[in-house]
């Protein structure tokens, strides 16, 4: 084989590689759709259910959940799962926070939760993508870690 022709060759594996790796299918990262905090008031010692509706519009992508608070508020039953409990523990004004990921990016929102040292029982709130107030802050990122609101 000539050098002229194995330059060739290696040209013409190095354009396909770059064609194929330039097609590679997009992702589109989760969008969460609801967080919703039953009671959101709640006294030290009850359960506050957590649920959260994610989807991804890539369709095979397996979702992951991770809930995580301001501070230690308490116990996550399954910090790993679409639906948990929150056992409380301490009183205050806090954020809990889901990320919902797909393996190649992720969307995080934010609720926020009130603890008394009494019981404080209310009605559930549910925090939609439509209804903001009660959500502070709603965060999308790719796998190259570039973020959108």
């Amino acid at each position: 084989m000539r050098l002229t022709d194995k330059l060739f060759l290696k040209l013409a594996i190095s354009s396909l590689l770059l064609l194929l790796l330039g097609c590679a299918a997009s992702n589109n990262v989760p969008v969460i759709s609801s967080v919703t905090i039953s009671p959101s008031s709640l006294g030290v010692g009850e359960v506050a259910q957590l649920v959260v509706l994610a989807t991804d519009a890539d369709g095979e992508d397996s979702l992951s959940y991770t809930w995580s608070s301001t501070s230690d508020i308490g116990t996550f039953s399954d910090a790993a799962a679409r639906i948990t409990n929150l056992s409380a523990s301490v009183s205050g004004d806090f954020e809990i926070t889901i990320t919902v990921g797909d393996g190649r990016g992720s969307a995080t929102a934010t609720a926020s939760i009130s603890i008394s040292d009494t019981s404080a029982g209310s009605s559930p709130t549910t925090v939609n993508s439509s209804t903001p107030s009660p959500v502070s802050q709603l965060k999308a990122v790719d796998q190259n870690g570039t973020s959108g609101t």
